[in-house]
C-alpha cells in the first residue's frame, strides 16, 4: 500500500485538532451579546466533533491517501466553519443577524456533510479495533455461566417448592387439629360468665336468706309489740295472712335466688370442663400412634362438647346420641390392621 508520510502526518494534526476542539468556545455569549452569539451552535458542534471521535488514530496508518485526504478535507472544511464563528464581528457585518444565522445553518449541515464521507472509515476502525473471537468466547462463556447458574436456582427452586409443600401439609395438619383446641376459647369466656354470675346471685341468696331469717323472727315476737298485738279475731285473721304473704314472699325469692345461683355454678363447672377436655386434645393426640386412636380421642372430644353430665349443682341425665364410643365399640377399628396380617 503506498502510502506519503506527508499526507499521514496531516491528516493526523487535522484529525487531532477536530477531535480536541472545545465546542463551547463557539458560543461567545461575552463578546457577541445575547443578540448575535452563537449559542444555537454549540450542540451541533458537538455532534460533528463526536463523529470525528469515533475514527481512532491508529487506522490512519493503514488507510492509502486517497482516504486520508478525505479526512483532511473534512476536518480543514469543520474548521473552516468554527472558524467563521470564531472571525464573527457585529461591527463588520452590515446584516449581523443574518450573517450569524447563515454561519449558524453551515454549523448545522456539517453533521450531513461529515457523516457520509467518513462513516465507512468509522466501521473498519470499529473492526479493526474490536476482536470479534474474543467477544464469542466470552459470549459463549457467559452463556454456559448463565445456563449454569440457571439450572442451579432451577434445583433451589424445587428443593423450596418440596420444602413449602411439606410446611404447607404439615400446616394444614397443625390447623386441623388445634381448631379444635381453639374451640376451648368460647367456653372459657362462657365460664368465665357463669362464674360471675353465680357469685353475684349468690350474694342475692345469702340476703334473701338472712330477710327471710328476719322475717320469721320477727313474726315470731310480734305479739309482745302492742302496736300489732290483734283485739279481735278479725284482726288476728289479718296478721296471720300478712305474716304468710311476707314470709312466703321472701321464701320465694329465696328459693328462686338459690336455683339461678345452683343453675349459674352448673354452668360454669361444665364449661370449664369442657374448656380443659379441648385444652388437652393436642397432648392426646400426639400419644396416639395410629390413625384409629385419633377418631377415639376426637369422638370423646366431641361428647366431652355435647354431653351435659352431672355437676353436683344440678342433676341432668345424658342423651344416647352423646353418648362417645365405649372401648368395646372401637377395638375392631384398632385391632383391624393386626387381624388383617
Amino acid at each position: 500500500m503506498h502510502q506519503s508520510p506527508e499526507i499521514y502526518e496531516d491528516a493526523k494534526k487535522r484529525l487531532i485538532e477536530v477531535q480536541e476542539y472545545e465546542a463551547s468556545s463557539l458560543e461567545r455569549s461575552a463578546e457577541l451579546g445575547a443578540e448575535a452569539n452563537f449559542r444555537s451552535a454549540v450542540e451541533p458542534a458537538q455532534k460533528v466533533i463526536e463523529l470525528f471521535k469515533l475514527l481512532p488514530l491508529d487506522i490512519l496508518a493503514d488507510l492509502p491517501d486517497a482516504q486520508l485526504n478525505q479526512i483532511i478535507q473534512q476536518a480543514n472544511g469543520t474548521m473552516t466553519v468554527f472558524g467563521e464563528i470564531q472571525s464573527f464581528s457585529v461591527g463588520a457585518q452590515q446584516n449581523a443577524v443574518a450573517t450569524r444565522d447563515s454561519i449558524v445553518e453551515k454549523v448545522v449541515s456539517l453533521y450531513k456533510t461529515v457523516f457520509p464521507a467518513i462513516s465507512p472509515l468509522i466501521s473498519y476502525g470499529t473492526a479493526r479495533t474490536v476482536d470479534f473471537q474474543s467477544l464469542d468466547t466470552e459470549a459463549r462463556s457467559v452463556k454456559r455461566s448463565l445456563d449454569l447458574r440457571a439450572e442451579e436456582i432451577e434445583e433451589l427452586l424445587s428443593s423450596k417448592l418440596e420444602t413449602l409443600n411439606n410446611l404447607e401439609d404439615e400446616l394444614r395438619k397443625q390447623l386441623a387439629e388445634q381448631g379444635v383446641t381453639q374451640q376451648a376459647v368460647y367456653f372459657e369466656a362462657a365460664a368465665t360468665e357463669h362464674a360471675d354470675k353465680a357469685k353475684e346471685w349468690g350474694e342475692y341468696t345469702i340476703y334473701w336468706a338472712a330477710g327471710t331469717f328476719v322475717m320469721a323472727t320477727a313474726s315470731l315476737f310480734s305479739n309482745e309489740w302492742s302496736l300489732l298485738r290483734p283485739d279481735t279475731i278479725a284482726e288476728s285473721i289479718q296478721l296471720a295472712a300478712s305474716k304468710i304473704v311476707l314470709l312466703g314472699t321472701f321464701a320465694f325469692m329465696l328459693v328462686r335466688s338459690a336455683r339461678i345461683y345452683r343453675a349459674h355454678k352448673h354452668g360454669a363447672i361444665i364449661n370449664k370442663h369442657k374448656q380443659n377436655a379441648l385444652l388437652t386434645y393436642n397432648a392426646l393426640v400426639e400419644a396416639g400412634p395410629l390413625p384409629e386412636h385419633r377418631v377415639v380421642i376426637l369422638n370423646h372430644a366431641a361428647a366431652s362438647i355435647y354431653a351435659t353430665p352431672d355437676s353436683g349443682y344440678t342433676r341432668s341425665g345424658n342423651d344416647s346420641g352423646n353418648q362417645s364410643l365405649q372401648p368395646l365399640d372401637i377395638m375392631p377399628k384398632i385391632t383391624a390392621p393386626i387381624t388383617g396380617d
